[in-house]
């Protein structure tokens, strides 16, 4: 069974994620002991350069542990191993210089700090440095005075207790993400790469005879078939055991979600990319990172404005500058793919698989996808959807290929409408597709019936006095009722005071109603409500015959050419 792992935010341009090493309740003020383990970028430092501060949880300690051994442990692309060990000075800190800014090379700081006769054994989360400044890591141990257990940061936050529960002398590995395939367990010393003992596996865990010996640094590998899986670097101390954890996933675990409109000549394509690294170790390709084909055929490829350079378009596929550091990486691609007499082919090459994701179009009348290759990947949208068809929970193993056939209406009176108000971003209501009405009293005397208005296009904007959006919409609304024959514009004031209303709006070329709220508890009106409305302003788009077409929530400017166009699409519609 494939489980995730726990994931943290690290500190680089693309979000990046890792998985979690044992870190305190985060919620309280932050304490040396709340930060500990997470590195931090430092200007003041050269960008080759580490800092790791020892405290017990003190940051104005008078006589911080000095002298202490810390250890930088590097795991490489290549998957070889690089151990540093430095002490303290006078002020509780070790510097480490020279380190790798090139993106292959993921640093662990390690120490066992002493306190009340025991060792508090404290590790970072990944140092991946980026070639622009330094990082700055605190490692704390709980007060000298505390008298809590030891505290084990070292893979998850079941590290702690379940160190406790194993023997000294015992090294406790728990194997977890693919379970049932890993047969024995090796621990290495990180220094030389030799082993030091090996147990089998049983029932995803492994119980490794490894002595205690001070200043040795160790990771455990478990064997699977065709690789193995590295845990984090730990040290041993000599009052109990160690428990760690090795996660066992693809080496790359991409989650491709695809969101897209058809148009006469071309599918209009957004891919958002996650990639999961999950080993600790970073993924090279080369001098770069992992590359992600796009669809054969694809063009007028942009990456997202995210992206801050840390992807680039390469041979109609997206790739990572820099290898991938231990966890998730994202980024947002947009691209377009030719339709050539109604039909347009997606053919995707997927080398290193795809989990979970999705490939969705806005729905139109006459847009289909047929699946073409493989025909058990992913499942069709739900039909209760009524706004994107296509693909969901789409996963296959690396190395194969997903093709579809996407057929295209060709331009025509049912399709017009949904491509004209596209640009606008339609919000889903239940109200769509519903004939709707309403009799509300206006603040200028008289009565507002919707229904009377059928024949006409009808554009309904729900406001309120309070709301902090309208004042910016209303010119809008009010240059668009002058300029568009066939429109009629109702406004809709969740308000008890029509005089307030009338303050706020002033004169407006078309009738505003009153739709009195219950009570200060229920500040919107009973019809607003009843509309499917929860934030105002928000604005309904109703049809000649009385049909709720769009339902837009926020306010929008509708000034701008894809307003128009949308309005004028709906005034045309029969």
């Amino acid at each position: 069974m494939l489980r995730r792992a726990c994931l943290i935010a690290a500190s680089v341009t693309v979000a990046l994620t890792a998985p979690l090493a044992a870190q305190p309740d985060r919620s309280a003020m932050p304490t040396p002991r709340t930060l500990s383990g997470s590195p931090r970028p430092d200007a003041d430092l050269t960008a080759d350069a580490a800092e790791v501060r020892l405290t017990y949880d003190d940051l104005a300690d008078p006589h911080p542990p000095a002298g202490v051994p810390v250890t930088l442990v590097g795991y490489r692309a290549d998957d070889t191993v690089a151990v540093t060990t430095v002490k303290t000075d006078r002020t509780g800190r070790a510097r480490f210089t020279t380190l790798d800014t090139s993106g292959r090379t993921a640093y662990y700081a390690l120490a066992a700090l002493p306190r009340a006769g025991r060792a508090d054994r404290l590790s970072s989360t990944p140092i991946v440095p980026d070639g622009t400044q330094g990082t700055t890591v605190v490692l704390s141990a709980l007060a000298r005075r505390d008298s809590s257990a030891p505290v084990d940061e070292l893979a998850d936050r079941e590290a702690q207790a379940k160190a406790a529960a194993t023997a000294r002398g015992v090294v406790r590995v728990h194997i977890a993400g693919v379970t049932g395939v890993a047969t024995e367990v090796v621990v290495r010393d990180a220094a030389t790469g030799k082993p030091v003992a090996r147990a089998p596996v049983t029932s995803d865990e492994a119980l490794v005879p490894v002595p205690a010996r001070a200043g040795q640094v160790l990771y455990a590998e478990a064997s699977l078939t065709g690789g193995v899986a590295r845990t984090l670097p730990f040290v041993t101390v000599a009052d109990r055991g160690a428990a760690i954890t090795a996660f066992v996933y693809p080496k790359l675990l991409p989650s491709l979600v695809f969101t897209g409109a058809a148009d006469d000549d071309a599918l209009t394509v957004r891919m958002e990319l996650q990639v999961f690294r999950g080993a600790w170790i970073p993924y090279a390709d080369g001098a770069t990172g992992p590359s992600f084909p796009l669809p054969r055929g694809a063009a007028h490829i942009e990456l997202g404005p995210d992206s801050g350079g840390d992807a680039i378009v390469d041979h109609g596929a997206v790739r990572f500058r820099r290898p991938l550091p231990p966890g998730t990486a994202s980024l947002a691609v947009s691209f377009e793919l030719p339709v050539d007499r109604g039909q347009a082919a997606w053919s995707l090459d997927l080398p290193s698989g795809i989990y979970q994701g999705s490939i969705v179009l806005e729905d139109e009348p006459g847009l289909s996808i047929d699946q073409v290759a493989p025909a058990n990947a992913g499942k069709a949208r739900s039909a209760a959807d009524r706004r994107m068809i296509g693909l969901d929970d789409v996963s296959l193993p690396p190395g194969n290929a997903l093709a579809l056939t996407v057929h295209v209406p060709q331009p025509g009176p049912a399709n017009a409408l949904p491509r004209a108000c596209r640009g606008l971003a339609p919000d889903a209501s239940p109200m769509i597709g519903q004939t709707v009405d309403f009799t509300l009293p206006r603040i200028d005397g008289g009565a507002v019936k919707l229904s009377a208005l059928r024949g006409h296009a009808v554009l309904v904007n729900f406001m309120a006095s309070w709301d902090m959006l309208s004042s910016t919409e209303r010119p809008t609304l009010a240059r668009l009722a002058g300029a568009v024959r066939g429109l009629k514009v109702v406004m809709v004031a969740s308000d008890s005071d029509p005089h307030v209303v009338a303050t706020t709006v002033g004169k407006l070329p078309f009738p505003v109603a009153i739709d009195t709220p219950a009570g200060p508890d229920h500040p919107i009106g009973a019809i607003t409500g009843s509309w499917s409305i929860e934030k105002l302003p928000e604005t309904v788009l109703v049809d000649r015959h009385g049909v709720a077409r769009f339902h837009f929530r926020n306010a929008r400017d509708w000034d701008k050419p894809e307003a128009r166009r949308c309005i004028a699409a709906l005034t045309a519609a029969r």
